[in-house]
């Protein structure tokens, strides 16, 4: 048995060494790509890829699911790419696109408190994902969201608590690495301070390094200490007290010298995307690119960037001795060791079903984590609603359930869903002259101006008014002098859709 071990520790030996350059560096690059784009994706397989992003899909898991099967079959002889999705609560993702289960934000799961079901949850949701072959989530988001006006990061944080952040991301983690699935942990060192959205520009905070430390850096060094951070991704934030030139994807200060050495992180880093407007305002992704790996990260997530252009690029600098080969070394050293970590469970498609397990969990966390922060639900049974949604269409299935629940629950109730800010008060008041209105709203980041002063209008016309914010907290407080009562679910998807039917019915959560 020895002699084997010895064996296949010596091919593995030589499979690390016998690649070339070029083959290291592209193990090092992780593009994007939609499930349509399936010739492409098959080609980054074969130039041996080091990781690939689904993003957006036919609404299928078949589809996804047979893509992603060719890809295992491509690399079968040697090591298969990182296989990612960002699947996290929040709304930067659309869980519909590839036909998987939908789960509640971030916030929602934050405010439920449901630390037994929390780790069952997110290994299901892993079994799930290797039913598609997906072995690599881009989560937990251990941001700690101090800043309240924070558009990108809000309800994808579990909490402004730090230590709550830092116990379910570590509880995300067990879940997902007890199903095979490989987490990532975000965005170092914390994007929950900040007053803009990466995506769209280059945040900027002055915070003080005591205080990043302290608060931001803590749930990141909690888990690095235990060993169960595998992937970090750095994020596209400029410190300016620590390193006023490089956002920290790209600066050494805040890769080499706190991540690595201060924290002593041993596992791979990798940048958030370079396609983002925080990095293309000023760089060209394959000059970021280069800049990232010079200054120690390990992966460099392009986006659907051409991954050729990138990697010459990488080349180029190592020829003029931007980067050294010792560079490029530690870090693929680093991928395939986490890939051979990962190679026995995680690496594979899986079957069977595990949604009623799931749902059953869901609902029960849904129904804890909403709350009714201001007023009661005293005796609304009996009155006549007239029930306005400001939802977007894809939340129509969500719109319906709470209708069909409270309508079979004996309410006497009139519902109006609209994904417009156009609704003229006066005359949906006359529409709908009733003893109750329920408004309840969905807005990223926050509400316009145009909605909220038609939002207060509406409510003036009414003797008795309930609000239902269904995402980001800080909108209830541009109208908490306007509502007799104020309700948060912190996200809507039918677990919360359900829970909150039941909670407007004064009734208990029954499976």
């Amino acid at each position: 048995m020895k002699k084997i071990l010895l064996f296949l520790a010596v091919i593995n030996l030589n499979f690390l060494y016998s690649q070339n350059l070029e083959d290291k560096i592209s193990q090092m690059l992780w593009p994007a790509f939609d499930t349509d784009q399936t010739e492409k994706i098959k080609k980054a397989a074969n130039e041996n890829i080091g990781g690939i992003q689904i993003m957006w899909g036919e609404y299928s898991d078949e589809k996804t699911r047979g893509i992603i099967q060719e890809l295992y079959e491509i690399t079968k002889d040697s090591y298969p790419p990182f296989i990612a999705i960002d699947y996290e609560g929040g709304s930067v993702y659309i869980h519909q696109t590839h036909n998987i289960l939908n789960l509640p934000s971030n916030m929602a799961i934050g405010k439920s408190e449901d630390y037994k079901n929390i780790p069952i949850l997110f290994y299901l949701l892993g079994l799930e994902l290797k039913k598609l072959g997906i072995n690599t989530v881009f989560s937990p988001t251990a941001d700690v969201n101090t800043e309240k006006y924070n558009p990108i990061i809000n309800v994808r944080a579990f909490s402004d608590d730090k230590n709550v952040v830092t116990k379910i991301s570590e509880m995300v983690i067990d879940g997902f690495t007890s199903a095979g699935i490989i987490p990532t942990l975000k965005h170092f060192p914390g994007h929950g301070m900040t007053r803009s959205d990466s995506h769209l520009t280059l945040p900027v905070t002055d915070i003080d390094p005591i205080e990043l430390y302290q608060t931001h850096i803590y749930p990141f060094k909690s888990i690095i200490e235990k060993k169960k951070a595998d992937i970090i991704m750095v994020s596209h934030v400029l410190y300016k007290n620590i390193d006023k030139d490089m956002p920290a994807s790209l600066s050494r200060i805040i890769i080499t010298n706190i991540l690595r050495d201060q924290l002593k992180y041993e596992g791979v880093i990798i940048t958030d995307s370079l396609d983002m407007k925080a990095v293309t305002s000023k760089y060209s992704i394959e000059k970021a690119a280069v800049l990232a790996i010079k200054n120690g990260a390990d992966m460099i997530l392009i986006g659907k960037y051409p991954v050729n252009k990138v990697r010459d690029e990488i080349l180029k600098a190592l020829k003029n001795r931007e980067i050294s080969e010792q560079r490029i070394e530690e870090s693929y050293k680093r991928i395939i060791s986490l890939k051979e970590k990962y190679k026995k469970n995680g690496f594979r498609i899986e079957n069977g079903l595990f949604d009623m397990a799931y749902k059953k969990i869901a609902n029960e966390i849904s129904f804890k984590s909403i709350k009714v922060i201001k007023g009661n639900l005293e005796n609304i049974k009996k009155s006549k609603i007239a029930f306005l949604l400001f939802l977007p269409q894809r939340f129509s299935t969500e719109a319906t359930i709470i209708y069909e629940e409270m309508a079979k629950n004996g309410f006497d109730i009139k519902i109006t869903v609209s994904n417009s800010d156009k609704i003229n008060a006066d005359n949906f008041f006359e529409e709908n002259k009733t003893d109750l209105i329920i408004i309840g709203n969905y807005s990223w980041p926050n509400m316009n101006e145009k909605k909220l002063k038609t939002i207060k209008e509406l409510s003036k016309k009414y003797n008795r008014k309930i609000f239902i914010n269904f995402l980001n907290p800080i909108d209830s407080e541009f109208l908490y002098d306007d509502f007799d009562t104020i309700i948060e679910t912190y996200g809507i998807n039918e677990f919360s859709a359900y829970s909150l039917a039941k909670i407007l019915n004064n009734e208990k959560l029954t499976e």
